[in-house]
């Protein structure tokens, strides 16, 4: 298993240093959701590549890119209480407006956003209830699986799901039904393939 990993490792390198030498931020890269074409022809790598992305792709960068980043990401040392501080003193957001602020991030779909605001507000709040309240529920909402979100198709590898990126990976005719083995299948909506 561990050379078949190789081969989506090395492909991460190379698509992360393309990225990084054509200017991209961290999180843009991030955002692109990296998956192999080709992984779908080794299923059992499918989970160990996503528990392992996140972290080589920001090695890769940071190797590559230094301390001091384009974005100028590195060159200030500003602490949480810091950030904490612009909110309350500088922008002169009070506690309900910061929790309002927050629902909204929530409810649009900015749990990342909103759990460093939280980390934030709760420097200048600490016995805030409902900012800590804020802050686990936008904790634990990155961790859920995005399924509010639409699918232009859905795919179980081996036993664990995989959003639109590994769709790219599915052939055309396989996104309705079953792909080529058992531990692979390509569905247009979750239901059809997990028989829910």
């Amino acid at each position: 298993m561990l050379a078949k990993l190789k081969i989506h490792l090395e492909w991460l390198y190379q698509e992360t240093l393309k990225d990084t030498w054509n200017g991209m931020s961290r999180a843009a890269i991030h955002h692109q959701n990296l998956m192999p074409p080709f992984i779908h022809q080794n299923p059992e790598v499918h989970f160990p590549f996503l528990v392992m992305r996140e972290n080589v792709i920001n090695r890769i960068y940071d190797q590559n890119i230094g301390y001091w980043q384009p974005d100028l990401q590195g060159m200030d040392h500003l602490s949480q209480e810091e950030f904490g501080l612009l909110l309350t003193h500088y922008l002169e957001r009070s506690e309900p407006q910061l929790v309002s602020a927050l629902e909204n991030m929530l409810e649009s779909g900015d749990h990342a956003l909103a759990a460093r605001t939280t980390t934030w507000a709760l420097t200048q709040y600490p016995s805030s209830a409902k900012l800590q309240e804020l802050r686990k529920m936008a904790f634990l909402k990155q961790r859920e699986i995005p399924r509010a979100q639409p699918l232009q198709g859905y795919c179980v590898l081996g036993g664990y799901p995989a959003w639109n990126a590994t769709v790219a990976a599915c052939p055309a005719q396989q996104r309705q039904g079953g792909g080529r083995s058992p531990n692979v299948a390509c569905c247009a909506s979750p239901n059809i393939c997990t028989g829910r």
